[in-house]
């Protein structure tokens, strides 16, 4: 038998095989199902609406064998048809948005949100909300919609079944975000989607399609448009996803232009790269990380860092400080300022913003903190290594590092002044004892 014929056989015969599997794994993803829990599925028996389905996270996080926190799901009813159809059996429905077609359902220990399905229309000034909205009952119509392809995945609150339209369930098998829709779209129709498609990219470790992380660069501009809540909000939701993932957002958003649309400059986060590394090293509190960004800013800036701050509504800059404040205990207030490398005036600047203070010794150092004055950096103590070595020659070179420590440590206290005689008196009081 002539090779060439062997060889046309075996190309047949892998032709056939390449079919099969790709016919197969269209088969598998049409068939693709995800477990209903119970409590859904004794929902969807009281709505009696046979297009019913989970949306988005719950079925995105399903597929990945991850717990949701999303209880998201859709249909062609109206609020007021969601509400006829479960008053009768003392279901509380309470309607969230008319315009949105959305309604929150208190069922059993759970609630839901459901949303009718719709068409979106917004406007060029960037609002995150459509100007207008449409009622469908075609449910691919509702998906395209949708931000992400993994985020367009639709299944049944009866059987589990997924419907994708936009190949959202290849995306998954390759940890890839692609937007919906056409190039720029996206983004321009909710400039927040940015920041989402950071957020998503950082907390499940995917990587962003080519076409969609350049659409969504060319798109930044528009965040000057989205109100400092919305960009609080979606910062935020980053900080149950632990500190690699809060690293990674921000410097996703960095990359894609955004920190500058947002707070007016292009950051150099050496600082806050230093600050990553210290992280890695020893046990932060997640929430320590952004108002630290946020004052790597302020540096790069060269403004105060409540100006920065302008960009965070007042009650939750509170709560970052209050994180800061939690994490840090009352004898740590020291080891605080010393963590922030070069950033201490502008850590002043933020503690100026009025929050509740922790306990009476923790306030008396606090504010001590804000005094003028009372921070003492390293290379503003009244004296250094060669007036020790000059002084107190016995003292051992290893030990310059820690006394050093413990005199700024003590002037911060207030135990002694920042003057060359009251730290050569502190000196011979330690090395006396």
């Amino acid at each position: 038998m002539p090779p060439t014929f062997i060889g046309s056989i075996c190309i047949l015969l892998l032709i056939i095989l390449f079919l099969f599997v790709v016919k197969h794994k269209l088969d598998y993803n049409m068939a693709m199902k995800i477990f209903v829990p119970l409590v859904i599925k004794r929902l969807a028996s009281l709505i009696q609406e046979e297009n019913f389905f989970m949306v988005g996270g719950m079925v995105r996080d399903a597929l990945l064998n991850k717990t949701s926190e999303d209880m998201d799901i859709c249909s062609p009813l109206l609020p007021k048809e969601i509400e006829e159809r479960l008053k009768k059996n003392n279901i509380i429905v309470k309607l969230q948005s008319e315009k949105m077609g959305t309604v929150k359902i208190f069922f059993e220990d759970k609630v839901f949100e459901h949303t009718t399905f719709r068409t979106d229309q917004y406007s060029s000034s960037g609002s995150h909300e459509p100007v207008q909205t449409n009622f469908v009952n075609d449910i691919e119509i509702d998906a395209e919609r949708r931000d992400f392809t993994i985020n367009a995945l639709y299944a049944s609150c009866q059987t589990g079944e997924v419907f994708d339209f936009f190949g959202g369930l290849n995306d998954l098998v390759n940890k890839r975000i692609v937007a919906v829709g056409e190039k720029n779209k996206t983004f321009l129709d909710d400039p927040l989607r940015i920041l989402r498609l950071a957020r998503f990219s950082a907390c499940l470790k995917f990587s962003i399609d080519k076409n969609t992380f350049e659409s969504a660069k060319n798109c930044a501009y528009r965040l000057q448009k989205i109100s400092s809540t919305r960009i609080w909000q979606e910062i935020s939701k980053t900080l149950c996803f632990g500190k690699e993932a809060i690293f990674k957002f921000f410097e996703i958003i960095k990359d894609l232009g955004a920190t500058k649309e947002i707070w007016g400059v292009e950051p150099n986060l050496k600082n806050f790269w230093k600050r990553k590394e210290k992280c890695e090293k020893k046990p932060c509190e997640e929430q320590l990380i952004i108002p630290l960004f946020l004052l790597s800013i302020a540096k790069e800036k060269r403004v105060s860092s409540r100006k920065i701050f302008e960009a965070v509504p007042n009650k939750n800059a509170k709560k970052m400080i209050e994180a800061i404040l939690n994490y840090y205990n009352s004898n740590d207030v020291f080891n605080f300022f010393d963590d922030c490398d070069n950033l201490q005036e502008e850590t002043i600047e933020l503690l100026k913003i009025d929050c509740p203070f922790k306990g009476e010794f923790a306030q008396t150092r606090w504010k001590k903190a804000l005094e003028k004055g009372c921070w003492v950096s390293k290379n503003k103590l009244a004296i250094g290594g060669n007036d020790i070595s000059s002084n107190f020659p016995y003292i051992q070179k290893e030990k310059y590092a820690i006394l050093m420590l413990n005199l700024r440590r003590s002037v911060f206290e207030g135990r002694i002044k920042n003057t060359t005689n009251d730290l050569f008196e502190e000196i011979k009081r330690v090395y006396s004892d």
